[in-house]
Order: C-alpha cells, then sequence, then structure tokens
C-alpha cells in the first residue's frame, strides 16, 4: 500500500512540475496558454513584404521615386506619364535665322540707316525695355519693328511696319508709347518713305 501511494504521488508530482512549466513558459514569453502563439516582429514584416510584392506584380501598387509604396491609382498622370530614365524622347532642335531681318522691315531699316546716318537703329525692340517698372501682362511682351535713337542714344521714335491689317494691341502700344513720349509712326510696306524724307517724317511736329 505505501509502494502503491508512492507511485501515484510522484505521478501527481509530475504532472504538476509540467503543468507548472507550461504556465511559467508562456508567462514569460507573453502568451496565454491555449492560445496559438504570436508571430514575432520579423515574420510579420516578411509576411508584409511578401504580401507588397504580390500586389506589386499583379500591378495593384506602384512604386515612388522614394521607394514607398502607393496605390496606382493614386500617382498623378503627370508622373505615370513621365518618361523613364533612358528612354529617349523626340526633341526639335532650332536652328538659325537666315537673315535677323526680311522683307519689309528689312527694307525699313535701310531707308532709316541711309537718311539718318547719324542715329542709331535697333529691330524688335520690346516695349518693356522701354520703360521703367512693369507694363500690363498684355504689352509686355509686344514689340516694335524699329526704334531709332539719336547720337546720344535718346529715343527718337517707334517705328511699326504693318500690313492690310493692325494687330489687336496697337491701340494699347500707341497709347502707352505716347503717355511715355514717344514718337510713334506704322510705316506700310506698300508706301515707305524715301531715305531723304525720313527725318523731317520722324521730327515733323
Amino acid at each position: 500500500m505505501s509502494y502503491f501511494g508512492l507511485i501515484v504521488g510522484g505521478m501527481i508530482a509530475a504532472i504538476a512540475l509540467v503543468i507548472w512549466y507550461q504556465w511559467h513558459k508562456s508567462m514569460t514569453s507573453g502568451e496565454q496558454p491555449g492560445l496559438p502563439a504570436k508571430k514575432s516582429r520579423n515574420q510579420n514584416e516578411k509576411d508584409s513584404l511578401e504580401d507588397f510584392v504580390a500586389a506589386y506584380r499583379r500591378g495593384e501598387v506602384s512604386l515612388r521615386q522614394d521607394a514607398s509604396p502607393v496605390p496606382a491609382a493614386a500617382v498623378p498622370a503627370s508622373i505615370a506619364s513621365a518618361p523613364t530614365p533612358g528612354e529617349q524622347t523626340e526633341t526639335v532642335l532650332p536652328a538659325r535665322r537666315d537673315t535677323f531681318l526680311s522683307g519689309a522691315t528689312k527694307l525699313a531699316y535701310y531707308v532709316c540707316r541711309s537718311g539718318l546716318r547719324d542715329h542709331h537703329v535697333f529691330a524688335h525692340v520690346r516695349l518693356q525695355s522701354l520703360c521703367t517698372g512693369k507694363l500690363d501682362a498684355r504689352l509686355a511682351d509686344a514689340e516694335i519693328s524699329l526704334l531709332v535713337c539719336n547720337a546720344g542714344m535718346s529715343i527718337v521714335a517707334a517705328l511699326d511696319v504693318i500690313g492690310a491689317e493692325a494687330a489687336p494691341a496697337d491701340g494699347a502700344k500707341a497709347e502707352t508709347l505716347r503717355s511715355l513720349g514717344i514718337r510713334y509712326l506704322k510705316l506700310s510696306p506698300k508706301s515707305l518713305p524715301k531715305p531723304e524724307d525720313i527725318r523731317t517724317l520722324l521730327y515733323r511736329m
């Protein structure tokens, strides 16, 4: 009887020891007995990376330049359509003009140079360069065909060689030049003045 009691007591003690060991292990690892073990941080990151790679291969996500995953629908069209590095795009290179001046403007320039040898003549001058301050946006890039200056580089007159129809900004251009005290003349390609008459035309009161 005593031997049987010792055997039973030893079995009970062994079972209790196993139960205590399992409980102690679960408490030190932060797990609860009877629940599946939690995945480690490294395992979670690995699973997330594998999920992302799979989604990227299916075309569900795209990559920005900073390599962070973003939905493909969230990428702006300008970025999505931008050429990738190494992709060749067609470019049109600028070409030099055959002549800086041509047609009626070239003829009017020669008339001024021949009739005003003691003056300076400049072509295609922006209206903005004739004044200080900022002009209205409509006139900032407007230009005149020829600008005539005296020997001291003071402005004498602004000339436009016009066609049959005046440009829409001509009225505003004329008003601006008038407010600056600059004489403004429009020359017709069909009736350009002679070189000997150009001085009288520019200095006429």
